[in-house]
């Protein structure tokens, strides 16, 4: 059994840590062990043999190592704000220390001035240490230093071979996760399907007052969220699938309770677009994939490894790696419409199987031949042919089955249902697609798809501008995997496609203008959700740098269509054109024109990302300086006077003086306002850090977890061993050191943060009398004008989410004339 012995620093009382007024050190977060109320002035060793690791710059907290143990010496509380002017170092960082050794002299006087408390916590860090037992020696009595205070046993875990060492049970990561996210939307009873797509978890909810936004915003795998109608959509990243699936196994264990939810009405509107988007998204990894596979065939193509048919060319007459390649290349896009049968069936609560079977009949070929022609449409032959690669008819196709399904059901005899059910079900649906559904669909399909064509022929690039534009719009609304489909049918026929070498352009215009923010912004935790997002966009997923990152701040989303707004135009210029699909983002360049095409559409791509990245450098502020909007303020509110108030020159003036001196207070506060900043980016970089190495440990003990769990019922000396190791698993030795330095930051950050609110607190009210003194006649417009003062006073706040911004619901024009636009109207 291991022991450590801590001995008296200095002369005084000796308290157990838990009693200490500070509920950090009570917590025993920093450590256990005891508290000293010192009665000298010199501290010496806590430590018979020993090593001095750190001493903090303010010098009130050194860290020594004891036998591969951290033991902290803090003295006093909140001393870090006396900025070391107490203490007078005798020791060194680096030295080895042994009992008698003199460490720091203290000038209580100083500290006594201040009015901080003396109490110094002795504490060894146990953190990693799965079971010890405390004894603290002469507790509430007095000792004289290097006498023993505390001793502490540590327990060795033996490996006995015929016992198993006990551990403890770990929640993984994700489930842990799938926890957090289902109390957030008000239970899991709250939502009646969970799935997920590239980026988002999407829950389709029950009761909409249920869900704690705030609390799925604080979740850390969070990048924001949005509602399309009943369905609600946690952008989270590539680690969604995890979440979903462990969300889906909580969900599974169905509950007990018989408390009926509330539901939320939602309209008939919102509940189609929220259908289309759980009908959708489902199948983007399929896309994708097929895509990155196609993608790989083209390169091959390219570079002459493989070949490819020719007109009239069956493909069992490549050679047999050519062959498969092909194949692979062209399953997913020609039967693309059984995976939207199927999740569309899926949604609804349908029979999957049912789903599958009539799927690969719509989609044979083989089955179908050429087809057969019904009619003639404005020179378009309406045939009846193959499904293969169509997206809206198949998603129509599994609503019938579901319908037909449900209807037969109710009334066929439940003897007969199994023979019968099926084939009727799979009869009906298939009949009524071939020759009313079907036929109607293709007519919608061509006349989507001559649009898109049409607009691709604007003259001048002027279309795929627009085009390349809008696209990111649509992402937001969950159409663009329809739209794909459509843009990518001439391609289909052997045709190049203009308008599917404007996605790619479009991706780059968000890809800059999310550059620029990385450069721009000083929130570390922004910059943190752009390089993690990063990676995705380049190839393809764009919806977390949208949803988490350009699209809350509004003009860095504008500033990244209107990129796409110019590479859409020089692409079209330049005659860019997509000829196959080779995957999504970068992917997709491969699928232009060999040669020059290629060269053009990374130009245009590139000219995308350098016009947002620019706009956005150059228009966009990340926040303004509070002397700056609140400098903005008062012009339109001297305006609005001048407007509305019969105020004669020496009444305008006196108001101009008073907001001028307002003005000035807050540009003097200025180097208060930055001091505040810059502790806040220091402490958000330490917490980034210290949550980094905790992902860092918890992946490595998660993954230890799970190889003990493997050996559990094999090999009891392996588990054993590495249980043994498990249990013994500690956190790197900087991990204390930084957790005092962030505690020493959050001191700062809250004296600096007091000294803000007040000086905040009472420029907002002297503002707010100005304007009381105005507001004789208690006009609204300019009683919520004093929301803009406060907006600019707390501008750091709202910058780095502290705060949310207060949203004057109010035109400028309508501030102007103090009317709202219903009382303009009838101003004659």
């Amino acid at each position: 059994m291991e022991k450590i012995k801590i001995y008296a620093p200095v002369d005084g009382i000796v308290k157990a840590i838990e009693n200490i007024s500070d509920p950090v050190f009570a917590s025993k977060s920093l450590g256990d062990g005891v508290y000293i109320e010192p009665s000298s002035d010199i501290f010496y060793s806590p430590v018979k043999d020993g090593r001095i690791e750190l001493i903090t710059d303010t010098k009130h907290a050194i860290y020594f190592s004891t036998n591969n143990y951290n033991v902290l010496m803090h003295i006093g509380l909140e001393t870090v704000a006396l900025s070391g002017k107490p203490f007078s170092l005798l020791g060194k960082q680096g030295q080895e220390v042994s009992l008698g050794d003199e460490i720091v002299k203290v000038d209580w006087k100083i500290i006594e001035a201040a009015n901080l408390p003396k109490v110094t916590p002795v504490l060894v860090d146990l953190n990693s240490v799965s079971k010890y037992k405390l004894t603290i020696k002469n507790e509430g009595k007095k000792v004289k230093k290097g006498e023993l205070i505390y001793e502490i046993e540590i327990e060795d875990v033996k490996i006995i071979k015929d016992n198993k060492i006990k551990i403890e049970k770990r929640e993984g990561k994700y489930k842990s996760l799938a926890l957090k996210y289902l109390e957030a939307i008000g239970g899991k009873n709250n939502q009646s399907l969970v799935h997920n797509c590239m980026t988002r978890l999407r829950f389709k909810i029950i009761n909409k007052d249920l869900v704690n936004e705030k609390a799925l915003k604080e979740i850390e795998l969070t990048k924001g969220i949005n509602w399309n109608g009943e369905e609600l959509q946690i952008i989270i990243g590539g680690e969604v699938y995890k979440v979903k699936d462990e969300c889906q196994k909580i969900i599974d264990n169905k509950s007990t309770s018989d408390e009926k939810q509330k539901i939320t009405k939602v309209p008939r509107k919102q509940k189609i677009m929220g259908a289309i988007t759980a009908i959708v998204f489902p199948t983007i990894p399929i896309l994708i994939g097929t895509g990155v596979i196609s993608g790989l065939q083209a390169i091959l193509a390219i570079s002459g490894v493989i070949s490819n048919p020719a007109p009239g060319q069956s493909v069992m007459e490549l050679d047999l790696f050519s062959s498969l390649m092909y194949i692979m290349s062209k399953v997913g896009i020609e039967l693309v419409g059984i995976v939207f049968l199927c999740s569309t069936v899926k949604y609804f609560n349908g029979d999957p199987w049912l789903a599958i079977w009539l799927g690969a009949a719509l989609t044979s070929r083989y089955l179908f031949g050429s087809g057969w022609t019904l009619f003639t449409l404005f020179g378009n032959p309406i045939v009846i042919k193959t499904y293969e690669g169509t997206v809206l008819p198949m998603i129509c196709a599994g609503l019938l089955l579901v319908f037909l399904n449900n209807w037969i059901k109710k009334w066929m005899p439940t003897s007969v249902d199994i023979v019968f059910r099926p084939a009727l079900v799979f009869l009906s649906t298939f009949l009524i697609m071939l020759f009313t559904v079907g036929p109607f669909f293709r007519i919608i399909e061509q006349f989507i798809a001559k649009f898109v064509i049409l607009l691709g022929k604007i003259p001048f690039g002027i279309g795929m501008g627009i085009f390349a534009m809008i696209w990111q719009p649509l992402v937001l609304t969950g159409t663009h995997v329809a739209v794909v489909t459509v843009i990518a049918l001439p391609m289909n026929d052997g045709d190049p496609s203009a308008m599917y070498a404007c996605l790619q352009i479009a991706i780059m215009g968000q890809i800059g203008a999310v550059l620029a923010l990385s450069f721009i912004s000083k929130n570390q935790k922004t910059k943190q959700a752009i390089f993690a997002s990063l990676p995705g966009a380049i190839f393809g997923v764009t919806e977390p740098i949208i949803y988490g990152i350009n699209l809350p701040k509004i003009k860095p989303f504008i500033f990244g269509c209107v990129g796409g707004l110019v590479g859409g135009f020089v692409a079209g210029v330049l005659g860019v054109a997509q000829y196959r699909r080779t995957g999504t983002g970068i992917m997709s360049w491969m699928g232009l024109d060999i040669g020059w095409g290629i060269v053009f559409g990374i130009l245009a791509g590139f000219i995308s990302l350098i016009t947002a990245l620019v706009l956005t450098l150059m228009l966009y502020q990340d926040r303004k300086s509070e002397y700056i909007a609140f400098r903005e303020n008062n012009k339109l509110l001297l305006k609005t006077v001048k407007l509305n108030f019969d105020f004669d020159d020496t009444k305008l003036k006196s108001l101009k003086e008073e907001l001028a001196k307002e003005t000035l207070a807050i540009k003097d506060f200025n180097k208060n306002y930055k001091n505040y900043e810059n502790t806040l980016i220091s402490l958000q970089k330490k917490e980034i850090k210290k949550q980094n190495i905790i992902n860092r440990f918890e992946m490595k003990k998660e993954k230890l977890y799970n190889k003990i769990l493997k050996l559990e019922d094999k090999d009891l000396d392996k588990y054993n061993y590495f249980a043994n190791k498990y249990n013994n698993l500690k956190l790197p030795e900087n991990f204390n050191e930084l957790v005092i330095e962030i505690k020493e930051l959050e001191l700062k950050l809250s004296n600096c943060e007091k000294e803000v609110k007040t000086f905040n607190t009472q420029k907002y009210k002297e503002v707010s009398d100005i304007i009381d003194n105005l507001n004789v006649n208690k006009n609204q417009i300019l009683e919520d004008y004093k929301k803009v003062y406060l907006n600019a006073i707390n501008s750091i706040d709202i910058a780095y989410e502290l705060t949310e911004m207060n949203n004057l619901n109010w035109t400028k024009k309508e501030v102007l004339n103090l009317k709202t636009r219903e009382e303009m109207k009838h101003v004659k």
